[in-house]
């Protein structure tokens, strides 16, 4: 495929806005969509780069725009594809730095879809490649709509594998999901650990990524050769793209079994949170989700948190996007396949799932949850785990304990990449009160501190820094002067300034507690 045929997609309405004949005649073998400013360890050769600008700023350096090209430079990239969304058209520093760079650069209007683009693309490679023999091999017609007979009668991913080497000699090849875990291999392939594929996922020497419909956490890659040893066998290249494409279209064919799987669970979540239909409800919705009607029982409420780097999901129109938060949920729990679950989008950053834990209550979602940085190494995923809850009339209290646990998660822990909380981490006061939402937690404060957050003068920052280390120091007048380095009758004079201020008599239990939460909440 070239640039001149990707220019020539009527449907795809794209406009050169810079290119002359020998550019368009470059050759794309793939296509990347990214908005990092400097995107070089990302692309490979030959690849078309698809960016919605968001990197871009008109008051920005115009040296920027120069890195972003130099860096497309360097990777060989074909041409770049600009949306015009973000600014209404494509910069023309943008334009100019990679003119200087010798970049072709194609509009994208704002009403295409960056996923119509990229589908475009790797559906005329496979086209290309599955239109001309290479590497000694040229598999029969036949088996190729054997493959497409196969998928569309619901094959698993194994059956397909099984069906395209079945004429084959020993050849290292397998499917992965974005996460590393392994969907299907040849008997050549050997059984590598998640962590290990997921980290090594674009090292073989050929991969053919297959996307699925809620961004980078539900990517399929088919790779040939073994990554743990360059030197293994591959498969050839054009059986691999017939394979993909069976796999593309089976992956389709199930998308209307997973969305029935998921308006069921949000059904059941839906009946969770009226938290009064009763027990037959319940236990009718979890019949409709394959759910046992006896637990016990675990609610898992997960939230993803985007980075700028999230094409996938960033990009596509609303009637297109899934959940990738839903997405990142089912792989997740995907790695521990003898436990039922079921998977509901409570928005398109929130996901909520009900799971039968059986006889181990740990899901050991802190040790997969790296697997996800993987897929956007930007984003923040945070998790909320409830108790067990027994039996299915407890699920509605797991559902809130869940969903505040995810809120505990979110706010204790802002810098952290990622983050999982469960009930059972919530065993302090510190703990406790991160789960109330932000804005009352600031209400709160500002209630019981009063004057003291009220007007931040120095004086005021003063006597809060001692209200807080003669709470820490559990009232006492000497170490409080001594970690202060001040005459106790100091101190005793700044506590009672502090009571008179907030109307608080720190002599009390009761208010002591309410100040030392009040110390806990943002301000």
């Amino acid at each position: 495929m070239k640039v001149a045929d990707l220019l020539a997609v009527d449907a795809l309405d794209l406009a050169a806005v810079w290119a002359d004949d020998d550019q368009l005649d470059r050759r794309i073998n793939g296509i990347t969509a990214t908005d990092l400013e400097d995107p070089a360890r990302f692309l490979r050769a030959g690849e078309a780069v698809l960016t919605g600008l968001v990197w871009w700023s008109p008051r920005g350096d115009p040296a920027t725009a120069d890195r972003f090209a130099a860096s497309l430079e360097s990777a060989g990239a074909a041409c770049l594809l600009a949306g015009e969304e973000t600014h209404g058209a494509v910069p023309e520093p943008v334009v100019a730095a990679c003119r200087r760079r010798d970049i072709p650069v194609l509009a994208v209007p704002a009403h295409i879809s960056f996923r119509s683009i990229t589908d475009t693309v790797y559906l005329r490679l496979w086209g290309d490649i599955t239109g001309h023999a290479e590497d000694g091999h040229t598999p029969a017609t036949p088996v190729r709509e054997h493959l497409r007979d196969l998928a569309a009668n619901g094959a698993s991913p194994q059956q397909l594998m099984d069906a395209a080497f079945a004429d084959l000699g020993p050849a290292a090849c397998r499917l992965v999901t974005a996460t590393g875990r392994t969907l299907a291999r040849t008997p050549a392939a050997p059984d590598l650990p998640a962590a290990e594929l997921a980290a090594r996922r674009a090292e073989p020497s050929h991969t053919v990524r297959i996307d699925g419909e809620a961004g980078p956490y539900d990517a399929w890659f088919l790779h040939t050769g073994d990554p743990a040893d360059r030197c293994s066998a591959g498969a050839p290249r054009r059986l691999v793209q017939d394979l993909a494409d069976a796999l593309a279209q089976g992956r389709h064919a199930a998308a209307t079994d997973r969305s029935t799987a998921r308006g069921a669970a949000a059904e059941l979540v839906g009946i969770l949170r009226s938290n009064g239909r009763g027990e037959r409800w319940v236990g009718a919705a979890l019949r409709n989700c394959g759910l046992p009607a006896a637990g016990p029982y675990r609610v898992v409420a997960l939230a993803v948190e985007p980075g700028e780097a999230s094409p996938a999901s960033n990009n596509l129109s609303s009637k297109e996007r899934s959940s990738p938060a839903a997405a990142a949920l089912e792989e997740l729990l995907a790695h521990s396949p003898g436990r039922p679950y079921a998977v509901a989008a409570t928005g398109p950053d929130e996901a909520v799932a009900v799971v039968v834990v059986g006889d181990g209550a740990d899901l050991g979602l802190r040790r997969l949850l790296p697997l996800l940085r993987h897929c956007d190494p930007d984003a923040g995923v945070r998790v909320g785990i409830s108790a067990t809850a027994m039996t299915a009339e407890h699920l509605s209290d797991a559902l809130q304990q869940a969903r505040y646990s995810l809120d505990a998660a979110r706010s204790s822990a802002p810098s952290a990449a990622d983050d999982v909380v469960t009930t059972d981490d919530l065993t302090t006061v510190a703990a406790l009160v991160s789960g109330i939402p932000a804005a009352a937690r600031a209400a709160f404060a500002a209630h019981v501190l009063g004057p003291l957050v009220a007007r931040p003068t120095t004086t005021h920052t003063a006597l809060l820094s001692t209200l807080a280390l003669f709470l820490a120091n559990n009232g006492s007048w000497i170490r409080t002067a001594e970690d202060l380095d001040l005459h106790v009758n100091t101190v005793r004079y700044r506590i009672a300034r502090i009571e008179h201020l907030i109307g608080r008599d720190l002599g009390s239990l009761d208010d002591r507690l309410d100040v030392r939460v009040a110390l806990l909440c943002p301000r």
